[in-house]
């Protein structure tokens, strides 16, 4: 038994070991749809990234549940240090076009999980603390 033990606890490690994050995933790897994970009806984040080298652009669409909802610019860059996306969401509903700018700085921390912080930012200063967020490759 203890012989079948030190084999599980072998073939564990090296299973973690491989989906460790400190493997930096390939930057082109980011292209996709993602869409952050919500419990709230009616409530969204969806973008879609387009990797060409380390250069990253997408698109996207943000909506609470009542509201409001926003058209959302990315672009920035993913290499072996992570991702770093600048968003620029303007507002559609309920009033349009208050603009708002965020900064995401993440990893991939496996091929479909997308994982960092995110502040809003007002003439290049942080205006927040980071919050964490999550994105799920859809």
């Amino acid at each position: 038994m203890r012989s079948v033990m030190s084999v599980l606890a072998v073939v564990v490690a090296v299973v973690a070991g491989g989906c460790s994050s400190s493997n930096p995933v390939a930057p082109g790897e980011v292209t996709g749809k993602w869409a952050q994970p919500f419990s709230i009806p009616g409530s969204f984040f969806e973008i879609a990234l387009v990797a060409s080298g380390t250069d990253v652009t997408g698109t996207g669409r943000a909506c609470g549940e009542a509201g409001p909802c926003s058209d959302i610019t990315i672009h920035g860059t993913s290499d072996a240090s992570g991702v770093h996306l600048a968003f620029v969401s303007i507002q559609t509903v309920p009033t349009s076009g208050v603009t708002s700018s965020f900064r995401f700085d993440g990893k991939l921390v496996s091929a479909n999980t997308l994982r960092g912080t995110w502040v809003e930012v007002f003439a290049s200063l942080t205006s927040s603390d980071p919050v964490v967020m999550t994105f799920q490759r859809e």
